[in-house]
């Protein structure tokens, strides 16, 4: 099972994602920006197409700013 929320307030946005499976599943988010940053890992995401795609391993998540 996969879950997400956003938070977010007048200055800016988070996204927090958990992937509670024993399988990675790869997610697409429609978000309105050009890139966004996982706090965990520091890695990287362009949005294309205003969709956010992030492949999440077995029992993992990401913070993504």
């Amino acid at each position: 099972m996969v879950y997400g929320y956003l938070r977010s307030d007048e200055e800016s946005s988070i996204i927090v994602i958990l992937n509670n499976d024993t399988k990675s599943h790869n997610i697409k988010i429609p978000f309105d920006t050009d890139s966004l940053l996982d706090l965990l890992t520091e890695k990287k995401y362009e949005i294309k197409d205003g969709v956010i795609e992030i492949e999440l391993g077995p029992m993992s998540g990401a913070i993504l700013k």
